[in-house]
């Protein structure tokens, strides 16, 4: 790219760039040139966020604590009560993609469910 800014007669318009932050690209150069820059900031907000539900699920449930039980053979009944996350209140200390994402999810499974 550095090489292609360099030419005078380059017709560079547009750089898509893979990933969400573009701050190693030469943005005064760039815009000196009109050259749109794009970025994939949220594209991966619904698998980041799949990842932060399935963990809250597991700790809700004390799932860590039963796999890790049985991978060393203990069956042990849990020392606190189970919850449930139906009815809490959330707070999300992330990208507002994913704090977007997360409140859709409940629907969107259950209008998945067959029968």
């Amino acid at each position: 790219m550095t090489k292609i800014l360099a030419m005078p007669n380059a017709k560079l318009k547009w750089i898509q760039a893979y990933s969400a932050g573009v701050d190693y690209y030469p943005l005064q150069q760039l815009a000196k040139r009109n050259v749109l820059l794009s970025n994939v900031s949220g594209i991966h907000a619904e698998p980041i966020s799949e990842n932060v539900l399935g963990m809250i699920l597991s700790f809700y449930r004390g799932i860590h604590t039963a796999a890790t039980h049985q991978s060393s053979g203990q069956w042990t009944i849990p020392d606190h009560q189970l919850e449930t996350i139906a009815g809490k209140k959330w707070s999300f200390l992330e990208p507002a993609t994913l704090a977007a994402e997360l409140p859709s999810w409940p629907p969107r499974l259950t209008s998945q469910l067959p029968g």
